[in-house]
């Protein structure tokens, strides 16, 4: 392993006339790099910037280059075709074709190294060749990227994507026991934040461009008093008390190292007076009441318009007095100053004014019936809106019947299941405006740092934050200090109480409702609405209105299971249902229509995503199964040589392969129970009635046992296999996945026979606890001597 900017030493011999070298790597890059040549059997060379598409290590090859000839590293596992070819070649891979032999493919991405008297023929994306003299070369649409290094005589392929076509006078590999694989370097480039105001609140995004993706961690040293960082979001914020030129660092940890950026950030005292007014203020009718102006520097004088009969304001000490006469909603300009100037802020008074809040709801209603909405503050409603989780806000008709009694005609709204059941009320009136919440959850309580997801409502407290929507739709409740942090936000409604942070940057057909002192960064987008109001608070109610009494689907939405094994999962709902249906279930998998069970045994492989539907006579509720079917051998390689490069397609890996070298192919070692990178027990082995113990490998998935001279009148042979309900049977082939075991007799080792005819399974199976089961069969006819016993493992 090595990192990018790293010093690499080879060693070998021939290195004196070097003069080029080379990394290239698996995608399309071909990079020069400077050599050092430290003497004839040492050679130095810097890793070059690799482009990565990923977290993940890429493995390089390196060529050296001089006078005489190149040379390449390939890795001893390279996959070698000989004359008798291969049945499948696969798209990124390293190739060696042998002499006589052909590689004929339409792959992208191959890197592949001919011998003399070898021949390619290769259509395809971004190919990289070595060809020695005497082979044979034809390449159609090599495209961008693609690599030669050709020996005389052969005629390099025409194309003008071509990024490196070189001829050598000879090439040969150098094979070594792996290539180097190079790990990733993030590069962070951080902005500096802009000038902050002494007294004001300050807000600052640390943002960051990576050369790949991240998950990273911020902490700075040197920020002024005042002033923080969150540790997740970057988010620089705070009211800095103290005036001045300060330089801090920010560091941001990732998974590939630390990044540092040193910035300046000047706190500027203006001096003048700051108003730190709320939005709105509660006046009591007839009551005394004070009021003292917030206000930050120090003012040397105030002033205001339009306050509410009875109250006067003092002009030195900025506080209003005295006993408001009539009731009313006032808006209020304040203005505060001194030398260095003046600043003002309209505030709202509300003299006996209560904002509006539901109490209640009905639980059940349809599109266009008229329901009956509790609370108090309803006499000044201007507009009422109903919204799910997903659908835009659709105006409602409403009718004032009291201060406490709101009467609301249910409007034509779209509903996606599962979200057809749950609306939510919007009331907006003079005096403020709320929206239900369900006291008892079906909203997301954030009150630290967390991503966002579509299709929920969220309710953000003081220090909350979301992040990281880049398209979707949600409803956002965001109070004092709860903070939104988003791209292409479309279809959803945002509550926005004073001080409340909002940050936009592409939405579109969103309603918007805020109060005059929310923190606002939301780009133009279309059809957006917003409605400004005095006060705004969350309604918590026992339940939301329910337009119909459907099935949701409640089971969880991703499941698994084996390649012809029994298969279960049971559909299940919050409310009863009457009938369930599924869509696009895999060949041999059935659902039950009355219980919603499905089971069977899977005749397919792969992913698929299985349309529930639950149904009853409302309406039906439907989801999304991801269902994954794997093979039982297929998913052993995967988990077990998880830890070579490229995992299953290592050639460690394949099924003939003997990865521990204990003369058992990796198949075998499946099939027994066996570890194929460790060592084993000799109990794991066949065993041939009770005189004879162990089994000798035999090529081809096969361990053979066998007993000469007089043998017993009943033979036995007893053996491990996988546990499962697997297909057929012990005597004639036992199938798990698409491995079959088969126990087969012989007298000459050269008719082998199988079947009820020649043996019986002994008792059951007997488990051994560690995923395999012990089976025993018995020798049916009375042996002739000599007798041997084969277990034949075959993959399908």
């Amino acid at each position: 392993m090595a990192g990018i900017g790293e010093t690499v030493t080879l060693q070998g011999s021939g290195f004196s006339p070097v003069t080029q070298a080379w990394f290239l790597d698996m995608l399309w890059g071909a990079y020069e790099v400077v050599i050092t040549v430290v003497s004839d059997e040492l050679i130095e060379l810097t890793v070059p910037e690799l482009d990565f598409f990923s977290f993940h290590p890429q493995n390089a090859l390196i060529v050296l280059k001089g006078p005489a000839g190149a040379t390449v590293t390939l890795a001893q596992s390279t996959t070698i075709i000989t004359e008798e070819g291969l049945d499948e070649i696969l798209s990124q891979r390293d190739y060696y074709v042998q002499q006589g032999a052909v590689l004929d493919a339409s792959r992208s991405r191959l890197r592949v190294y001919l011998e003399s008297g070898a021949s390619a023929s290769l259509t395809g994306q971004n190919p990289t060749v070595f060809a020695e003299t005497g082979s044979s070369l034809s390449v159609t649409n090599p495209g961008f990227g693609s690599r030669f290094f050709l020996a005389p005589g052969l005629t390099p392929p025409v194309s003008p994507f071509a990024t490196i076509i070189e001829s050598v006078p000879a090439i040969q590999p150098s094979w070594l026991p792996t290539l180097l694989w190079v790990t990733p370097q993030l590069t962070v480039s951080i902005d500096p934040p802009p000038e902050a105001i002494l007294g004001l609140p300050y807000f600052h995004q640390i943002t960051y461009s990576a050369s790949a993706p991240a998950t990273v961690t911020y902490t700075a040293e040197g920020l002024p008093p005042g002033l923080t960082i969150h540790e997740t979001t970057g988010h620089i914020t705070g009211t800095p008390s103290q005036a001045g030129l300060f330089h801090f660092t920010v560091e941001v940890e990732h998974q590939f190292g630390v990044s540092l950026g040193q910035y300046s950030l000047r706190v500027v005292d203006l001096g003048i007076p700051f108003l730190q007014t709320p939005s709105a203020v509660a006046v009591p009718l007839l009551t005394a009441f004070e009021y003292i102006v917030p206000v930050s520097p120090a003012a040397e004088w105030f002033s205001a318009e339009n306050l509410p009969p009875g109250l006067e304001l003092n002009p030195i000490t900025g506080v209003i007095a005295g006993s408001a006469t009539t009731p009313g909603i006032y808006e209020v300009l304040l203005e505060a100053g001194n030398p260095h100037g003046k600043t003002e802020a309209k505030v709202n008074f509300m003299v006996e004014t209560i904002p509006p809040k539901i109490t209640r709801l009905p639980q059940h209603a349809s599109i266009g019936s008229v329901i009956e909405v509790e609370g108090e503050g309803f006499a000044t409603t201007s507009a009422v809106y109903i919204s799910s989780q997903v659908t835009r806000m659709v105006p409602a008709e409403f009718e004032v019947v009291s201060d406490q009694i709101l009467y609301v005609t249910i409007p034509e709204i779209q509903l996606f299941p599962p979200f057809l059941t749950f609306i939510k009320l919007t009331v907006v009136a003079e005096s403020g405006a709320t929206v239900t919440l369900f006291q008892d959850g079906l909203f997301y309580e954030v009150t630290s740092s967390m991503p966002i997801s579509s299709g929920r409502t969220y309710l953000v407290r003081d220090g909350g934050i979301l992040t990281d929507l880049t398209q979707g739709t949600s409803d956002f409740y965001l109070e004092t200090g709860g903070s939104l942090h988003a791209s292409m936000i479309r279809f959803s409604a945002l509550y926005l109480e004073d001080g409340a942070v909002a940050n936009i940057t592409d939405p579109s057909f969103n309603t918007v409702i805020h109060t005059p002192n929310a923190v606002m960064s939301i780009a133009d987008g279309f059809e957006m609405t917003f409605i400004e109001v005095p006060v705004l608070q969350p309604s918590m109610v026992p339940n939301y209105v329910n337009l119909a009494q459907v099935p949701s689907i409640t089971s969880p939405r991703t499941t698994s299971g084996f390649f012809r094994m029994p298969f279960v999962y049971s559909v299940a709902v919050d409310i009863s249902a009457t009938a369930f249906e599924a869509e696009d279930l895999p060949d041999g998998l059935t659902l039950d229509p009355e219980t919603g069970i499905i089971s069977g045994r899977a005749q397919q492989q792969g992913s698929f995503s299985v349309r529930l539907k639950a149904i009853n006579e409302n309406g039906f509720g439907e989801a999304t199964l991801a269902l994954t079917i794997v093979d039982p051998y297929d998913f052993w390689r995967e988990e077990t040589f998880a830890a070579l490069p490229g995992g299953a397609a290592h050639p460690l890996a394949a099924s003939t392969a003997d990865a521990n070298q204990d003369g058992f192919e990796n198949l075998l070692q499946f099939a027994l129970g066996r570890d194929p990178l460790g060592s084993n027990d000799p109990s794991t082995l066949p065993v041939l009635g009770v005189q004879v113990g162990g089994a000798a490998p035999v090529s081809g998935g096969e361990v053979l046992a066998g007993i000469a001279g007089d043998p017993p009148s009943a033979l036995t042979y007893s053996f491990r296999r996988r546990t499962g309900d697997g297909l057929g049977d012990t005597e004639s082939g036992y199938t798990i996945g698409r491995v079959t075991y088969f126990v087969m007799v012989s007298h000459d080792l050269d008719s082998w026979h199988t079947g009820p005819d020649w043996l019986t399974q002994s008792g059951d199976p007997v488990e051994n606890g560690d995923g395999t089961e012990t089976v025993t069969v018995m020798l049916n006819a009375t042996p002739i001597d000599p007798v041997f016993v084969k277990l034949k493992v075959v993959e399908e």
